[in-house]
């Protein structure tokens, strides 16, 4: 299997923000369970997320986290001066490597991983077309409970649509952007 630039890339930008698996946290600032919700933008097609992580683990430096999004997709309409939003869910499961919280309550994180999108039937064949990401991102500690976040990052997966105009064959590729606000319960334990 060939694997892509974009795969690489995504790889790279991943392991770039992973602190080394030496750095040991005060148990205070280990992530525990965290549930969120999130607006994101992928390749100019917006959504509407949820995401959940589990309990850091490796000195707390890692944790999974899995991430469901309903995207929005301009595409023609039937008429020739028209447009109509068309959805398609997207799916994530990746690897979260944080760094140790500086005094200011700021964690840094990257994220990288699998994703999987499912067109509507509306533009495409319906079939689950797969992926990769990577990110990097930064949560904003509001309190032991509540955290806002940013990330940025991009994604590629093999998303084209023959049967619409050129120009808007591809869906889900990309530049990514995500801002959201996660519940955040206990501390992972050492």
């Amino acid at each position: 299997m060939k694997i892509t630039s974009f795969f690489r890339i995504s790889l790279i930008w991943g392991l770039m923000a992973a602190p080394a698996l030496s750095v040991a946290q005060q148990s205070g600032d280990r992530p525990g369970l965290t549930l969120g919700l999130h607006l994101n933008e992928t390749g100019q097609h917006y959504g509407l997320g949820l995401n959940a992580s589990t309990p850091s683990f490796a000195r707390g430096n890692l944790a999974l986290r899995a991430s469901g999004t309903m995207q929005y997709y301009e595409v023609p309409a039937t008429t020739e001066s028209a447009m109509e939003w068309s959805r398609f869910a997207q799916v994530r499961l990746g690897l979260v490597s944080y760094a140790p919280v500086c005094a200011c309550g700021i964690r840094a994180y990257g994220e990288t991983g699998p994703l999987a999108i499912r067109p509507h039937t509306s533009f495409s064949n319906g079939n689950w077309q797969m992926g990769w990401y990577g990110l990097f991102g930064a949560e904003f500690l509001m309190s032991s409970s509540s955290l806002f976040f940013f990330e940025m990052g991009g994604q590629g997966a093999s998303n084209k649509n023959a049967g619409i105009p050129a120009g808007y064959q591809s869906f889900g590729n990309g530049f990514m952007a995500s801002a959201g606000f996660r519940l955040q319960f206990g501390s992972a334990s050492n």
